[in-house]
């Protein structure tokens, strides 16, 4: 009895420790997000791809090992690689400017797309449309603060 205690015990902590954090990241794992104003990044290619009142930069930036498996994880952490379909929802925007993001996430076989916005969403909705918004906000901030990225240069169009 003690030894089949013990083997369920050790088969849950194994199941547990299964979708922690992965010190290694897929050599076929690929993110690519765009937003309007940000442009087209893909992370692991390092790339990013922006227009500029009309012109159109590409810039060529390398992600460190850590920043990688930081993204990677974050991804895993919150639900993203289990998807079984496609997240794509209607919010509320009510006139109002509406920051769209289009992330897609390519993992061996597995691919998935997340349409998200800023705007407003129905109170379900936006518990898993906020995590998702936390999760590109963090890859576009690592992003945005490689030198490469930063020497893209500003728009000088205002929006409101």
């Amino acid at each position: 009895m003690k030894t089949l205690f013990f083997l369920t015990i050790l088969t849950l902590s194994f199941l547990n420790c299964s979708d922690g954090e992965k010190t290694q990241i897929p050599t076929d794992f690929e993110v690519t997000i765009w937003e309007e104003d940000f442009g087209q990044v893909q992370l692991m290619a390092g790339t990013l791809n922006r227009d500029v009142d009309g012109k159109p930069y590409m810039v060529k930036f390398s992600l460190t090992d850590k920043e990688k498996l930081k993204i990677y994880n974050s991804i895993l952490s919150n639900g993203i690689l289990k998807l079984e379909e496609d997240y794509d929802t209607k919010p509320n925007c009510q006139g109002m400017h509406q920051a769209l993001y289009l992330m897609r996430i390519v993992n061996g076989s597995y691919s998935r797309n997340i349409n998200v916005s800023d705007c407003d969403y129905g109170f379900i909705e936006k518990l898993q449309a906020e995590k998702y918004l936390r999760v590109i906000q963090s890859v576009l901030n690592i992003v945005e603060e490689k030198s490469e990225a930063k020497e893209i240069p500003k728009s000088d169009v205002i929006r409101f």
